[in-house]
């Protein structure tokens, strides 16, 4: 998607715009390489009923979130689950964004919890998402 919208930036006279938003998204994002799959897309459909996609992945912080993977799972298979992303996450620099929807609360992920809990693991400040707006929400 990243690729798409710069892609999309090449006309004349955009070479300057797209080399500072290529180098400000290594700096930013130089750890993983956030692939273009997002898994379980369908979630979004099937939870909400009034939305609106945002168009671009966006890097949320990490913050945002109780993430800490015993706040987020109690049984011990999901936990050793955590830890075995976390260590593929790390040996692959790969992730899979998440589905994080944004309602008058703030955010909560719809899709990717492990994945979510992973990049607590790998004391990441910021997680890959697509943005999903609950328009009954805000």
């Amino acid at each position: 998607m990243f690729h798409k919208f710069l892609n999309s930036l090449k006309r004349p006279g955009n070479e300057s715009l797209i080399e500072a938003i290529q180098y400000g998204y290594q700096i930013c994002f130089e750890n993983l390489t956030v692939r273009e799959e997002i898994p379980n897309r369908d979630s979004i459909a099937a939870s909400l009923t009034n939305y609106e996609i945002l168009p671009n992945i966006i890097h949320i912080p990490i913050s945002k979130f109780d993430a800490k993977p015993t706040d987020m799972f109690y049984a011990k298979n999901d936990l050793d689950k955590v830890r075995k992303l976390a260590t593929d996450i790390s040996n692959s620099n790969e992730i899979n964004p998440l589905i994080v929807v944004m309602d008058k609360e703030g955010y909560y992920v719809l899709e990717g919890g492990h994945r979510l809990a992973a990049l607590y693991l790998l004391k990441e400040q910021t997680v890959p998402a697509l943005v999903v707006k609950d328009l009954d929400s805000l």
